[in-house]
Formats: C-alpha cells, sequence, structure tokens
C-alpha cells in the first residue's frame, strides 16, 4: 500500500490518521456514515441562515452518537465497522437484477419499467383488425395517457372537465373510452350492426382492459381479432367526436356515430381483400 500523508489540522481541523491504514472503500464508507449522521441542518440554519453551506471545517461537524467533534466520530464510527473483514482480492461487482449478477440492457430497462406498465395482455390491441393510429391510441387509451380532462389538468392545461359527450360526469380515459353513455350506445350498435360478436357486458365498474378481456373471452377465436377492431374502432370514433366537439363545436348524435365507424371498419376489411382486379391484397 502507497503510504499517505496524514491529514493534519492546518488543512481542516483534526486528523484523520485513524483511517489511513483502511482500504479506501472502508474509508469512504466510514466517512459516508459521519456526514450522514452529522448535524449539519442545524448549523447550516443556525450559522449560515438561508445559505444552507455545509461547514467550512470537519472539526465543526458533531458525532450524532457520541455528541462529541468529528475526532470522535471517526472512532464511533470505527468501533461501528470493527467486524469488517478484508478479503485479499478486488471488489467483485454484481449487477444484482440478473441471476448471472451481469449488467445486461434487457434488465435495465426491465428494472426501469418495473410497475409503470399495467400488466395486460397487448395481443388483444395490437392483433386487432385496425388502422396501426387506431391500435396505438387504443394502446395509449389502456395506460390512461390519452390527453382527456384529467391528464389535462396533470399538465396545467386549459381544459373542460366536464364530458363533452355527455356533459354529466368528469372526462377520464376510463370515462371517455368505457363507462360514458354515448361510448356505450355507440359499441352496442356495433356489436349490433356486426352479428356475430353478441352483446357487449355493461362496464359495471370494470376496468378498461378487464372489460376487453371479458368482452374478448366469449367470442369465438376466429373472430377474436375482428371483434378487437370493432372495439378500437369505437374507441377511436368515440375519441374523434370529441375532439369536434371541443375544437369544431359541432355534435354528432350516437346513432350517426357509429355509422361512420361502421364505415371505417368496411372500408378497412375492403382494402386487406383480394381484388379481383390485379390478384394482389392491398
Amino acid at each position: 500500500m502507497v503510504a499517505r500523508p496524514a491529514m493534519g489540522a492546518p488543512y481542516g481541523g483534526p486528523t484523520l490518521a485513524p483511517l489511513l491504514p483502511l482500504a479506501p472503500s472502508v474509508i469512504g464508507r466510514i466517512l459516508r456514515e459521519i456526514f450522514s449522521h452529522a448535524d449539519l441542518p442545524k448549523y447550516c440554519k443556525e450559522e449560515n441562515g438561508a445559505k444552507g453551506d455545509p461547514p467550512a471545517k470537519l472539526d465543526q461537524v458533531s458525532c450524532a452518537h457520541c455528541d462529541h467533534g468529528a475526532v470522535a466520530a471517526v472512532h464511533c464510527a470505527l468501533d461501528n465497522h470493527a467486524g469488517v473483514i478484508l478479503q485479499p482480492h478486488p471488489d467483485l461487482i454484481r449487477w444484482r437484477w440478473t441471476e448471472s449478477g451481469v449488467y445486461t440492457t434487457a434488465s435495465a430497462y426491465r428494472y426501469q419499467f418495473t410497475r409503470s406498465c399495467a400488466p395486460f395482455r397487448s395481443a388483444k390491441f395490437w392483433k386487432g383488425h385496425a388502422e396501426a393510429k387506431c391500435r396505438f391510441f387504443a394502446w395509449l387509451a389502456l395506460h390512461g395517457k390519452v390527453l382527456t380532462a384529467d391528464n389535462l389538468a396533470l399538465r396545467g392545461w386549459p381544459h373542460d372537465p366536464i364530458c363533452k359527450l355527455c356533459h354529466i360526469h368528469q372526462e377520464t380515459v376510463q370515462h371517455l373510452t368505457l363507462d360514458c353513455q354515448f361510448s356505450t350506445t355507440v359499441r352496442e350498435q356495433i356489436f349490433a350492426w356486426n352479428g356475430t360478436f353478441g352483446v357487449p357486458p355493461p362496464p359495471g365498474g370494470r376496468s378498461l382492459n378487464d372489460w376487453c378481456d371479458e368482452t374478448i373471452s366469449h367470442i369465438p377465436k376466429e373472430k377474436k381479432r375482428e371483434a378487437s377492431g370493432a372495439i378500437i374502432y369505437s374507441m377511436w370514433g368515440v375519441w374523434k367526436e370529441r375532439n369536434r366537439r371541443v375544437f369544431q363545436n359541432t355534435a354528432l348524435q350516437p346513432t350517426t356515430m357509429a355509422a361512420l365507424v361502421k364505415e371505417d371498419i368496411a372500408q378497412r376489411a375492403y382494402a386487406h381483400t383480394q381484388d379481383p382486379g390485379d390478384g394482389s391484397f392491398a
């Protein structure tokens, strides 16, 4: 070990010589404990007023255990770490978020987004028979990220808290896409028009994800993606109607809105059927 000079009183107060024989990692741990227990807020408040500057010298720091100066704080920290056993090999750095202890980018992203994304099956929307922009909107709605009145309020943006469709309840993503009577009427007409999806269940206080799972679970496998597309287009149509009322100050009835949604579904279906002219797929 390379000898290091002791930091005496001329260089900042009491000596830290008792720390020098220790490994740098142990010294750092001891010093962190000293300063974490130091009475810094009290000093800054009484001596420096509102500046909040840290003490200029180590002897101005008091020990939280024995209420003495920094030298006593060093000895207290040494006593607390008396049981530390050093190993004759370099420190081993392990990444705690993988079983192997080796860092991976995937594990870092997995840890970063823990509990930030709803644990639901995404295939019901990403594989639905709908345009990409509509599927993406449904994905945002499932995460509660659509800019309805509640999310506008969080950003401090101007908004009307009342739903523009029913003029009764507060506008939220859950209300606009599922609970609103206007949205319910549009969905019922879309399902009735198809004839093979049955009757959509009422919201019943369920979340949007739970309602979608329950609705699709009762539909035959070969029709699930088509039913997902109908739900997505219904949500997309309701969102466009909401924006029409906000920005254009015009309103459509639920039956008219349902007819527009049916047209979107029919156009998408026609675009994905075989063209008799050239035998290719759109």
